[in-house]
């Protein structure tokens, strides 16, 4: 099974779009010859996302990345708030954008650090709060 991280944008971070977000994120990985970037999207909603492959000879991991805003941001910030409880950052429940990533499965950690060179792009999300949805916690800033 997969896991998630939320980086939920401050009212303070820079305007961001699918667009945007798709540029940093072939930034980053411009030296990695091994990624293939495209666009995609998500089967049964559609949902437009930037997709990362990596392959080793017939196995292959992917990672899904998503811009999303609006209300259905908000409703899963409260859901988060509510969640951790005290542990909750000042002002969750009211940020409404937030970078979406969704990690392929990867039991036999193969593609290990290809998933911390993606945790490492999510740590450069400015003004942003990241939250892990596996772990249920906050992931501090590095």
């Amino acid at each position: 099974m997969g896991s998630t991280l939320f980086a939920f944008l401050k009212d303070e971070a820079p305007k961001m779009s699918r667009a945007s977000l798709k540029k940093q994120v072939e930034e980053w990985f411009a030296k990695e010859r091994s990624v293939v970037i495209s666009d995609g999207e998500m089967p049964f909603n559609l949902t437009p996302s930037i997709h990362l492959l990596w392959q080793h000879g017939e196995k292959k991991w992917g990672v899904a990345i998503f811009y999303d805003e609006g209300k259905v941001v908000e409703l899963d910030a409260n859901e988060i708030k509510k969640r951790l409880g005290k542990k909750a950052p000042e002002g969750l429940e009211k940020l409404k954008r937030r970078v979406r990533v969704c990690f392929g499965d990867d039991r036999g950690n193969e593609f290990l650090d290809y998933s911390v060179s993606v945790l490492e792009f999510v740590d450069t999300i400015q003004d942003s709060i990241v939250y892990d949805l596996a772990q249920n916690k906050i992931v501090e800033p590095r």
